[in-house]
């Protein structure tokens, strides 16, 4: 049997009955296999006798052999978990596909409006990089080792938001991580606030620092404004959702985040809003205000200079910032009251299917 360089959904089977055939026209043994692999002859024996699952990883040794995109026996094995699931445990499968946000996703074009929920569910396993049963469990788990500031949001929303935000991460061209060059480049990218927020040249000016930089909108019952954590061995990401949808507390958030990159630690922070924050969570907003429209600053212009609309626009020029965050600092401080000079914030629009534009 010939097999092309794809799966077929209507007709699926343990990867290993496949495999066996592609070894057996070839004439590979389990041997030969496993050195030209480099995949343990154990496990090999294990999948040809329709036993175990293949991994990402292992999906792209076996690739390499057969010369196969890479991800070609890691799909099989999906479609094999699904089959299996349909036939076994619909009940199950049923009720975790329910709890996804499904609606929205579709809308933001995850995922396709004109499919069943059986075929929504392959290609959330695709997403979400589901490869074998154990994992329908385990992956919902993602958001237990991120910090929460706030007991109140949905954890599968989350979870699934996180999964979104690395997914796009991996596929940004993003150079090795530099501490000092991340450091130093927030100078530049602190420039861009004074100009209409242009997500692209953050993205790129990120990148050439080695974080990854990703706007995806909060779902329903999250109360998400931003993440920071490494998606990768080597890189750093942040994530923002533009919650409030103003440069201001863009330009907030993302400098928090950018504080918790540079902090040296493997930990990963789900930033929420929240009444009640630790001690990381204070310092991270101290230094992003403090980098952003230093104290002393802010303390001359308010002793000496009356607060107008004028004044607010020379202080920002003359800190090379846009004039909202000194707005949103002001309120901050208790300056001036919440309702004053929201005009000269930017608002961030939602437009043209979940693509975000500052208005």
């Amino acid at each position: 049997m010939r097999f092309k360089n794809e799966y077929n959904s209507d007709h699926v089977v343990h990867p290993g009955e496949i495999l066996y055939d592609y070894c057996d026209s070839l004439d590979l043994s389990v041997e030969s296999l496993s050195a030209r692999s480099g995949l343990n002859s154990n496990y090999l024996k294990k999948l040809l006798n329709k036993n175990g699952v293949i991994t990402k990883d292992d999906s792209s040794s076996l690739s390499t052999v057969f010369k196969l995109k890479p991800l070609f026996w890691f799909h099989l094995n999906s479609q094999y978990l699904m089959q299996k699931l349909k036939v076994n445990k619909i009940g199950v499968l049923k009720s975790w596909i329910s709890d996804f946000p499904v609606q929205e996703l579709r809308k933001r074009g995850y995922l396709p409006n004109d499919q069943t929920w059986y075929e929504n569910s392959d290609k959330l396993f695709n997403l979400f990089e589901i490869g074998h049963e154990g994992e329908l469990q385990k992956w919902e788990k993602v958001t237990a080792r991120f910090r929460r500031t706030t007991k109140n949001f949905s954890d599968r929303c989350t979870a699934v938001w996180i999964k979104l935000v690395s997914h796009r991460a991996s596929e940004l061209k993003v150079s090795k991580y530099s501490k000092d060059k991340f450091k130093e480049g927030l100078k530049k990218i602190r420039d861009l606030t004074k100009y209409k927020i242009d997500f692209s040249k953050i993205e790129r000016l990120c990148g050439d620092y080695g974080v990854a930089f990703v706007v995806e909108p909060e779902f329903k019952g999250t109360a998400l404004s931003g993440t920071a954590f490494k998606y990768n061995d080597m890189n750093p990401l942040i994530g923002l959702t533009l919650r409030y949808k103003t440069d201001e507390q863009f330009w907030f958030t993302f400098f928090h985040e950018a504080v918790h990159v540079l902090s040296d630690s493997n930990k990963s922070y789900l930033d929420l809003t929240a009444e009640n924050q630790g001690a990381e969570e204070k310092l991270a907003n101290k230094v992003a205000r403090e980098f952003l429209i230093p104290s002393s600053e802010l303390l001359h212009y308010y002793e000496n200079t009356d607060i107008t609309s004028s004044s607010i626009k020379s202080f920002a020029k003359r800190l090379n910032i846009c004039p909202g965050i000194v707005v949103g600092r002001l309120q901050h401080e208790c300056l001036i009251r919440y309702n004053q000079f929201n005009g000269l914030k930017r608002k961030l629009v939602l437009r043209d299917s979940y693509k975000i534009v500052d208005d």
